[in-house]
């Protein structure tokens, strides 16, 4: 009841704050307790208490690796230090290949806007491309492709290799 109610409160979150709190300290599964800690985080990030974000979103990763959420938050927050953000950025990409089959699409999708917050356009290339192997006909993957081709067109390196190396293959989806 605590976690629906924070999220019901989400655009107040000096209200919103203590029930998610308290959605973390009852919550029964490890999954629940992160969702509480990665709310708890967003909403302290919110009121500008940038390490009592910082340790709400640790705890989230802590109790669930892969949250795609919990990471892109991480960047969120370190945007403004792209080298420390572009850590989680690449768990987020790893994250995403371990997604299930069925929503790996999706998480590729996910990930690639994670890069995009730190303005990293190859990386964000690059989880495109991978979208794309799964799906070649994803309408919204090809758009944001374009769009990033179309905004990136004077940024030097757009679609070359990135040093974490995983953009090594270009996909060719103009053809």
């Amino acid at each position: 009841v605590s976690y629906r109610l924070a999220l019901v409160l989400r655009e107040r979150p000096d209200e919103a704050l203590p029930y998610a709190e308290q959605a973390a300290r009852a919550a029964a599964t490890a999954r629940r307790r992160a969702e509480a800690h990665r709310l708890s985080g967003e909403l302290r990030f919110d009121l500008g208490d940038t390490a009592g974000a910082r340790a709400g979103l640790g705890w989230a990763l802590k109790l669930r690796s892969d949250d795609l959420e919990a990471l892109s938050e991480m960047v969120r927050m370190k945007r403004d230090r792209p080298k420390e953000a572009s850590v989680y950025a690449l768990r987020a990409f790893k994250a995403a290949e371990r997604a299930p089959l069925w929503n790996r699409v999706a998480a590729y999708r996910f990930s690639a806007q994670i890069w995009l917050e730190i303005k990293d356009y190859p990386q964000a290339m690059a989880s495109f491309r991978r979208a794309l192997e799964l799906d070649a006909e994803n309408l919204d993957v090809l758009e944001a492709m374009v769009r990033i081709k179309g905004e990136s067109a004077f940024e030097p390196g757009v679609g070359e290799q990135h040093s974490s190396g995983i953009g090594r293959r270009e996909a060719s989806v103009w053809t």
